[in-house]
């Protein structure tokens, strides 16, 4: 499935669940890798970031995969993240949800 249609079907899913989905950056549209950001519902200082990660013949996995032991939880370091990312992958897609339960939404 090309990245554009998986983000929009993300999106989708969110606003189903009861949440928010907000497209921060556009990437490849067929080939960009997604990176989630996720507020909770609180609106206090609960991130977490998601990704999808390369397996081992080199495609993305079909599932995310929680980074924020590796991130942390702050919004600036989240921030600085997907910056990182950014910089090393021009088409990476990033995607913050809010207000919905990420595990249920992401990998159901």
């Amino acid at each position: 499935m090309d990245t554009a249609l998986r983000v929009a079907a993300l999106m989708r899913q969110v606003s189903l669940a009861g949440g928010f989905a907000t497209l921060l950056r556009r990437g490849d549209e067929a080939r960009g890798d997604i990176l989630i950001q996720v507020r909770g519902r609180d609106d206090v200082a609960t991130w977490g970031v998601e990704g999808q990660l390369p397996s081992a013949d080199g495609q993305r996995a079909a599932r995310f995969v929680d980074l924020s032991a590796r991130v942390g939880t702050d919004p600036h370091a989240a921030d600085a993240y997907a910056s990182r990312r950014v910089a090393a992958d021009p088409d990476l897609w990033i995607v913050e949800l809010e207000g919905v339960d990420a595990a249920r939404v992401l990998n159901p």
